[in-house]
C-alpha cells in the first residue's frame, strides 16, 4: 500500500502541481507600480494565473492607464 502512494505522489509531482508558480497578485502590483512611477493612473491589470517559476519562462500583463490607448 505504501509503494502505492509513493507511486501516486511521483506521478503527481510529475504533473507539474509542486512546481513554484508566479504570485498572480504580486505580478499585477509590481506592472501597476512601474506605471504609477511614471506619472500614469493606472485603471487595471492583468496577468495571467498559475504560470510557472522557471528560467526563460514568458507571459503577458495586459495594463490600462487612463489617457493611454
Amino acid at each position: 500500500m505504501l509503494s502505492s502512494l509513493v507511486a501516486a505522489l511521483v506521478m503527481v509531482a510529475g504533473c507539474g502541481l509542486f512546481q513554484p508558480k508566479v504570485d498572480k497578485k504580486l505580478a499585477e502590483d509590481l506592472v501597476g507600480s512601474i506605471f504609477k512611477d511614471e506619472g500614469l493612473k493606472v485603471d487595471s491589470v492583468e496577468c495571467p494565473a498559475n504560470q510557472p517559476m522557471k528560467k526563460g519562462h514568458k507571459f503577458e500583463c495586459v495594463a490600462k492607464a487612463h489617457g493611454v490607448d
